[in-house]
């Protein structure tokens, strides 16, 4: 590896770490710095901005996940529908558990501010997983399916306060988040 690029890993991980431990993006470019030890002018010199580099290390990270879990998934033996409740379980449990990079990402990709390739990596994950339960499902409607699914527990996730104060399901209790998300699997006519 380069020694920029390895530079620019170091700021994007140390965005991340300081995200982890503080629960806020209201981090300033000089703990960047500090925790990534560079020089701030180095932080200036690769990203026109915060923001830029915040985006670059939310991007970074999620998509490095959702990679990484897919792999993981891959080598279960289950049943194609099962492997699709518990892959998005585990999504859930990632937003859960990574609530304030999960925001982020979240809002970055609204804003677009990133270009969602999670949604082309999902769509390439479970494409084939969605044809094996029904072959005759189109590419369109694997989109819709998805979007379903992923949009749900999304809100579920940034409302969780809001849901929980008007019903009884809290996101944040994973057996409550679990029945929900194969609940709702199962309500859609894969």
């Amino acid at each position: 590896m380069y020694k920029a690029e390895r530079t620019k890993n170091d700021m994007v991980n140390a965005v991340i770490e300081l995200i982890e431990e503080t629960g806020s993006s209201n981090i300033s470019i000089s703990q960047i710095a500090k925790k990534a030890n560079v020089a701030v002018g180095l932080i200036n010199y690769h990203y026109k901005s915060k923001q830029d580099l915040l985006v670059d290390a939310v991007k970074q990270y999620i998509e490095n996940s959702i990679r990484e879990e897919n792999k993981s998934f891959l080598k279960k033996n289950v049943e194609s529908k099962e492997m699709i409740v518990l892959s998005f379980q585990s999504y859930a449990d990632f937003l859960a558990g990574h609530g304030e990079i999960s925001k982020l990402y979240i809002k970055f990709c609204l804003e677009g501010c990133i270009k969602a390739d999670s949604l082309k990596q999902a769509i390439e994950y479970y494409s084939p997983i969605l044809k094996s339960i029904n072959s005759n499902l189109n590419d369109d409607e694997i989109m819709i399916i998805l979007n379903m699914i992923s949009s749900t527990i999304q809100l579920s996730f940034l409302e969780a306060d809001i849901i929980k104060e008007n019903t009884s399901f809290n996101f944040f209790e994973k057996k409550q988040r679990n029945k929900m998300i194969a609940d709702m699997i199962n309500l859609i006519q894969i």
